[in-house]
């Protein structure tokens, strides 16, 4: 049997899980993996992708840490292959599944009616762990599942991109970083209710409207929508 995997016991060890995690999604061997369209979305069917490749130098939260030489082939590559300029993001936060995801069934039925190609986004955020003293064997879970995520997104040829942002009031800029580097005009996700993670959305949806990035939102977690249901 294989050794048991130590738990992580404090919020520090969990944020270097989650490093490690980040990192491991950059491996030689994964980074010779090519991107291709989303099944949700449109088939490549039998086209060269060899040009469409990711890279660790596409990973850093911030746009200006971009070589410029590599977002140049990088958007060069994708747009010999019809790259279409108005791309669709799903944004997983506390909703790491495929099934019963309004935010998913949406941006995979909008990609597919339009062309465009289909991506995923998790942000992780070591402030917030912090923050709202989440426990280390919670945090251990989210990245186990994050792992589980990517292995399915990617049975569908749907590129999962992981982000660590230290500081939680860097968030909406880094959202809006990857959304211009891989021309997304179009960002999904399900409501989170809490007041920290609703001040967030604010931040990044204002964010998303100074770049013209249309941020949607959709209720996941309950059977009516909150504030609907009002007594006489």
């Amino acid at each position: 049997m294989p050794p048991k995997r130590k738990l992580p016991s404090t919020i520090k060890e969990s944020a270097a899980t989650a490093a490690d995690f980040t990192t491991s999604l950059q491996t030689p061997s994964e980074r010779q993996k090519t991107m291709s369209m989303g099944k949700l979305a449109i088939p490549l069917g039998k086209q060269n992708t060899s040009k469409l490749r990711i890279t660790s130098e596409w990973s850093p939260t911030s746009a200006s840490s971009f070589p410029p030489s590599s977002i140049t082939t990088f958007i060069s590559g994708l747009s010999s292959y019809g790259f279409s300029n108005e791309n669709c993001l799903m944004w997983f936060r506390s909703d790491l599944r495929l099934q019963d995801n309004p935010a998913l069934s949406t941006a995979s039925r909008i990609a597919h009616a339009n062309s465009k190609f289909l991506f995923a986004l998790y942000i992780i955020s070591p402030q917030d762990w912090q923050l709202h003293d989440t426990a280390a064997i919670k945090v251990n879970f989210i990245m186990r599942n994050l792992k589980i995520l990517k292995e399915k997104l990617a049975a569908l040829n749907i590129p999962l991109v992981v982000e660590t942002v230290e500081e939680r009031k860097n968030i909406a800029r880094t959202l809006t970083d990857i959304c211009r580097i891989i021309n997304v005009n179009h960002v999904f996700a399900n409501i989170e209710y809490e007041v920290d993670e609703q001040q967030r959305d604010k931040e990044c949806q204002s964010e998303c409207e100074t770049h013209n990035i249309k941020l949607e939102f959709f209720h996941d977690q309950c059977v009516t929508i909150p504030g609907s249901i009002v007594s006489k």
